[in-house]
């Protein structure tokens, strides 16, 4: 079975603001590549599904502004509903790239 993923994932926990229209929710980041993250809603959120859009913001160290991009969830936990996947929908800025290079 081939890898699917285009970018590596990095095990990385962080602070995560999700604005899903009108809401602004807390999440926390369990994953991260240059591509999306896997995240953790700190409560249930009614309207999210595979294909909502969402705005994401999150920091990331040795980096004095945070990452702000437009994202897409590509998929829900069928057994939590806190937990999904989310795309990202335009590039990371190159001072976000280096710092996620730099994660162990």
């Amino acid at each position: 079975m081939s890898e699917r993923r285009r970018f590596q994932r990095k095990f990385h926990s962080t602070d995560v603001t999700l604005e899903v229209g009108a809401q602004v929710v807390s999440a926390t980041s369990e994953d991260l590549s240059l591509g999306g993250m896997k995240v953790l809603l700190a409560e249930a959120l009614e309207g999210v599904a595979v294909g909502t859009k969402l705005r994401v913001k999150f920091e990331l160290p040795e980096v004095d502004f945070p990452v702000d991009v437009e994202a897409e969830v590509r998929w829900a936990d069928r057994i939590d509903d806190r937990r999904f996947g989310v795309q990202f929908t335009e590039g990371l800025r190159a001072a976000h790239v280096w710092s996620l290079d730099r994660l162990g």
